[in-house]
């Protein structure tokens, strides 16, 4: 079907268009435009921590929070960790990039076309959805996703028996599932696939009027969902294990957090309107798009029932069960988050205290950019005049073009690299390589001691940089670590928590970052030198962290009054081309 001559030429100028897109990053390299935000702050180190240990069987990372157990800090997918095995960071994550913009391309444009038949909108909405920013760190969590949906509908015979896929297309089938399996999380969207996927399953098995055929495809699709769940398990069997033997495993700090309850039909709403910041769809422009199309063709079947013909009637059909299911994802993240359920929930331990079972709606970018294929495709069909719906579908389509274009990081690099004037942050000012080496060499001028020999804390600074540099920390981020742990941490920053609500709150009830938090910076700042950082009123308890081994403190800024409080400053590390005031204190 896809290799029919005009659907291969949208094919090719899509994937051309994907490489040039690709291209300011590999020219940039370290000077690239890359979101911090769970990606360079914790994702990223998750992959360097785990190829740094791939080959060493080591059970604890003890590179961050003091030592924590490598199942407390797992990959998203373990395909990318094998790049960051065999080549530096920049490089594995810029080929990830490459490889999942590809793959997310590619496979959203065969999806749409099995679904619309129609080459432009299925061109003009892949497009969309591959400049989407959502994370590339996340493998084919969200990306692979149109693939897979493309196989499931390829192993669904509707048809007679004679029509089953040829044996090539399932061999084909149960590779791409494997592979989607090890590049991509269980967690984020994998379990919310698989379930959808048995529901789908046993709907054949049960509205297929050829008994005999449905009864193939549902083997077909549940040979699928288990080979899935079985490379789930393998590639998370220290989290299976600890699940299934939770005897002499950790308490996890999640036991103590909070689940935060929001009014029904306000998470609703946004949910449905605005969808999630982790996947973001932007969609609110298709949804309307959507809606009005639907009133008019409502209205224009009312009017003329008799003339509207089969192809629009069916992509009619496609975009109200796609619409129905984005409200479904929004009810059940409008559920989960409910007063009952959190308040339930809360009482529970274990998995089902911390297990998030919202995730469907990171399901919504690949279906809201299906529902905008589908609005093309009608627009295209009722209209029927050559040329003029090509425009029209055109017209209809660049204003979703341009509002995903603003918001794309493939956007920031171009304008890094032909005008220098994007205001992001670039990998090496994040990771500021060059300064923290200056630190270490400094350290092991002064004392003789390697890195893994002592501990250090950061003080407005990310933990995951001084990680990427090779430092030991005792604070970090970390979706999933021990209680005590938490427990002996806090004694280092209680006064500084009871001074700021909000820091108190966001640490005891979330606890994810295990951060030296300072009363006097809200949240999780970033104190580059460009915001001239300095601690007037510090009061970390120094005894607490002797207690947990930490021996030096990385600071983004003076601490006034040092030597009082107990630190002595050993050097101010400083350059033009630095991000940081790197102020290094000896915790006495």
């Amino acid at each position: 079907m896809i290799f029919k001559a005009k659907k291969r030429i949208y094919l090719i100028i899509g994937l051309i268009l994907v490489l040039i897109a690709n291209i300011p990053f590999f020219i940039l390299r370290g000077g690239s435009v890359i979101p911090v935000r769970d990606q360079l702050d914790i994702t990223i180190i998750s992959d360097i921590l785990a190829s740094r240990h791939f080959f060493s069987g080591e059970q604890v990372y003890y590179e961050i929070l003091n030592g924590i157990p490598t199942r407390s800090l797992p990959p998203v997918s373990y395909a990318t960790t094998l790049l960051y095995v065999m080549m530096k960071p920049l490089y594995a994550y810029l080929i990830n990039q490459l490889l999942v913009s590809i793959v997310g391309f590619f496979g959203m444009y065969i999806w749409l076309q099995k679904v619309t038949n129609d080459e432009l909108s299925s061109f003009l909405s892949s497009l969309a959805f591959v400049f989407l920013p959502i994370y590339p760190v996340w493998g084919l969590t969200i990306y692979g996703i149109p693939l897979v949906l493309y196989i499931i509908l390829g192993l669904s015979t509707r048809g007679e028996e004679d029509k089953k896929p040829p044996v090539s297309f399932l061999v084909c089938s149960y590779v791409v599932i494997f592979l989607f399996g090890i590049t991509s999380s269980v967690f984020l969207t994998g379990y919310a696939i698989l379930v959808l996927w048995f529901c789908y399953s046993m709907v054949i098995l049960f509205r297929v009027r050829k008994k005999q055929v449905a009864k193939v495809s549902f083997i077909y699709n549940i040979i699928g969902i288990i080979e899935l769940a079985f490379v789930y398990m393998i590639t998370n069997y220290k989290l299976v294990l600890m699940i299934i033997r939770p005897a002499g495993s950790f308490v996890s700090h999640r036991e103590e957090a909070v689940k935060v309850n929001y009014p029904f039909f306000e998470a609703l709403w946004n949910s449905f309107f605005r969808g999630t910041v982790e996947a973001p769809s932007l969609h609110q422009y298709i949804l309307i798009v959507s809606v009005c199309l639907l009133f008019g063709l409502l209205i224009y079947m009312l009017i003329k029932k008799s003339h509207v013909d089969d192809g629009v009637r069916k992509q009619f059909r496609y975009l109200i069960i796609l619409l129905g299911m984005s409200i479904l994802f929004a009810l059940i993240h409008a559920i989960s988050h409910s007063e009952v359920v959190v308040k339930t929930v809360s009482k529970m331990s274990g998995m089902l205290k911390t297990f998030q079972f919202d995730r469907f709606e990171w399901l919504l970018p690949v279906l809201w950019y299906t529902a905008f294929a589908v609005v093309l495709t009608i627009v295209g069909m009722i209209v029927k005049r050559p040329y003029f719906k090509e425009i029209l579908a055109v017209a209809i389509a660049l204003p979703i073009l341009f509002i995903v274009a603003k918001q794309s990081v493939f956007k920031d690099n171009a304008l890094e690299l032909f005008r220098k004037e994007s205001n992001g942050l670039t990998w090496e000012a994040f990771f500021s390589e060059k300064e923290y080496k200056e630190v270490a060499d400094y350290i092991k001028k002064e004392t003789g001691c390697d890195q893994n020999e002592y501990r250090v804390g950061n003080l407005g600074l990310e933990p995951a940089v001084a990680v990427f540099n090779g430092f030991y920390t005792v604070d970090g981020y970390s979706t999933n670590y021990d209680l005590e742990y938490k427990h002996k941490f806090r004694k280092a920053i209680a006064r500084e928590l009871e001074k700021n609500d909000y820091n108190k709150q966001y640490f005891d009830e979330w606890g994810n970052r295990c951060y030296l938090f300072s009363s006097e910076y809200t949240g999780n700042p970033f104190l580059s030198k460009y915001t001239y950082p300095s601690f007037k009123n510090l009061e970390l308890d120094t005894d607490a962290l002797k207690e947990i081994n930490c021996k030096y403190l990385l600071a983004a800024g003076e601490i006034v009054g040092a030597e009082e409080k107990g630190y002595r400053l050993c050097k101010i590390f400083d350059a033009p081309e630095y991000t940081y005031f790197i102020y290094l204190y000896e915790v006495l």
